[in-house]
């Protein structure tokens, strides 16, 4: 039986939302470029600026890395949307802050003890107030600095903050959308928006917007990936290391300082075509990545094993600032060895063997959930990838049981429900069916009384027609006895006047007859 000594509330089980895969590969593939890039301008100690220009593969990373995971994170940020503004910082800062402000400690530590042990390039003694630069990291932990340490977590908490708010303001998408984007591109209110925000505010958007239409993209994916690898490939082939973020600049479009001085809005375009163009660069690289591995990935024990490690990429993120750019930067050395092999081979293996060590180092603080919580944030603890080393392990074994069994119970009661939904469903089709039936027999019923209908009428058009056409022939026959007796009567009146110009003509032969006898009388008298 159960200890029921000690009574303790059962916990709830948190349903774990089914993760998408390929995304979790994207984001492994990300982490690892990252640390690429990092391995490439880190461990040569004569990385000049003219080195790294001519690395095909230091500039292909740029172009796209950073952005990616940005994009991932506007993708996956819907569900925050449906969390009130306490739950939502709670959680943000329990993901993104607490790391950031730990992280950051440890830095500065790792800088004394590199200083105090004489590992740390141009620091040979101890000192301090400059191991730490108190002044300079309490700065860089309010405003965003593209040089500064674990600058991505403080540049995403800030960019869904923004967009959080903006989407609770205004209710309709683009509203929120050009809000945010007026807020970061105009205003910077002292320095806290920050170049970094103006160059990945867009790209957050991006995500969510390609999240918005993604059945579109779904059925259209070999459109959007050959287009969007058409104008990555093109962009890559013209980007100029110059137009690096961490170099350029990008100013609030407007001056606010100078125009308060002047009284008139004064605009400030510094290296706004190199900004646009950046912009292009990197929105056309990241759906081209996204789409690729959205079109090609498939399961299999390989990409299921890489998933894995894009499911650690913050803590990952957090390890390789102290390992690869503090230690390994300060510490070795590859300047004298052949660029191919230093670019091909050192770099991507040192990548490697450190993203291990980083899975190796993460797999060991999970052991202990509150150091987890505290060096990775809430992810780690919500994805329920944790092992408690809880003492009294009975008790943690008996709430698993119970929960389980409550769990089952709940399962069980859902499929009953669901049953009985089904039951419902089926006979409600049913008696669709039988409705849709009667309407089939009204509808073959009226359809067979039209026919009658249009059969009737056919026959009273013919019987019409036929009787106009026996109409026609009879006034044809009338005309035409009309016209005959029209001719008689003409040839009577013909006759008649014939036989009264006869007449006539008679009866003056007759005068002139007479006329003509009593004359003759006389003369013979």
């Amino acid at each position: 039986m159960m200890n029921t000594s000690r009574v303790t509330p059962i916990p709830s089980i948190v349903i774990k939302k089914p993760r998408i895969e390929y995304i979790d590969l994207l984001k492994a593939f990300g982490i690892f470029c990252l640390l690429w890039f990092h391995s490439i301008g880190d461990l040569r100690t004569s990385n000049d600026e003219w080195l790294l220009v001519a690395d095909p593969v230091f500039k292909f990373i740029v172009t796209f890395n950073m952005p990616l995971f940005f994009m991932i994170s506007g993708f996956l940020f819907a569900p925050s949307l449906n969390l009130n503004f306490k739950d939502f910082l709670k959680k943000k800062s329990a993901a993104l802050l607490i790391p950031h402000v730990i992280w950051s400690l440890l830095i500065a530590l790792m800088n004394y003890g590199m200083t105090f042990l004489g590992w740390r390039a141009g620091a040979p003694e101890p000192e301090l107030a400059e191991s730490f630069r108190v002044l300079s990291r309490i700065r860089a932990f309010f405003i965003p600095d593209p040089r500064a340490d674990l600058w991505f977590f403080k540049d995403l908490f800030l960019s869904s903050l923004i967009v959080f708010v903006s989407c609770k303001l205004f209710k309709k998408r683009y509203v929120a959308f050009i809000a945010s984007m007026i807020f970061v591109l105009i205003f910077d209110v002292f320095g806290l928006v920050g170049k970094m925000q103006r160059f990945l505010m867009p790209i957050f958007w991006t995500g969510i917007l390609l999240k918005h239409y993604y059945p579109f993209v779904c059925r259209h994916i070999n459109e959007v990936l050959t287009a969007s690898g058409i104008v990555f490939a093109v962009c890559v082939y013209f980007f100029d290391f110059t137009y690096m973020i961490y170099i350029s600049d990008f100013p609030p479009l407007i001056n606010f300082p100078q125009s308060l001085l002047s009284k008139k809005i004064v605009f400030d375009v510094t290296d706004i075509d190199v900004s646009g163009f950046r912009l292009l660069t990197a929105v056309a690289g990241s759906i081209f990545f996204f789409t690729l591995f959205q079109r090609f990935w498939k399961k299999n024990k390989v990409t299921s094993l890489l998933s894995r490690c894009g499911q650690i990429t913050l803590g990952v993120y957090g390890i390789q600032a102290i390992v690869l750019q503090g230690v390994m930067r300060n510490v070795l050395d590859f300047t004298d060895v052949n660029i191919w092999i230093y670019r091909f081979v050192i770099t991507p293996v040192s990548a490697a063997l450190v993203l291990a060590g980083c899975i190796l180092t993460i797999s060991l603080v999970q052991r202990n959930k509150s150091l987890t919580f505290i060096l990775f944030g809430s992810s780690l603890v919500e994805r329920g990838v944790i092992r408690s080393d809880n003492k009294d392990a009975q008790v943690q074994d008996a709430w698993t049981a119970e929960a389980l069994a409550a769990e089952a119970r709940r399962v069980e009661a859902c499929a009953a429900e669901a049953l009985a939904l089904e039951a419902l469903a089926l006979e409600a089709l049913a008696s669709a069916a039988r409705v849709a039936e009667a309407r089939a027999a009204e509808a073959r019923t009226a359809a067979a009384r039209a026919a009658e209908a249009r059969v009737a009428e056919t026959q009273a058009l013919e019987a019409r027609t036929a009787a106009a056409r026996t109409a026609e022939a009879y006034a044809l026959e009338a005309r035409a006895l009309e016209a005959q007796a029209l001719e008689a009567r003409t040839a009577e009146a013909r006759a008649l006047d014939t036989l009264a110009a006869e007449v006539l003509a008679a009866g003056a032969r007759a005068a002139t007859r007479k006329t003509k006898t009593p004359a003759a009388t006389k003369v013979t008298s």
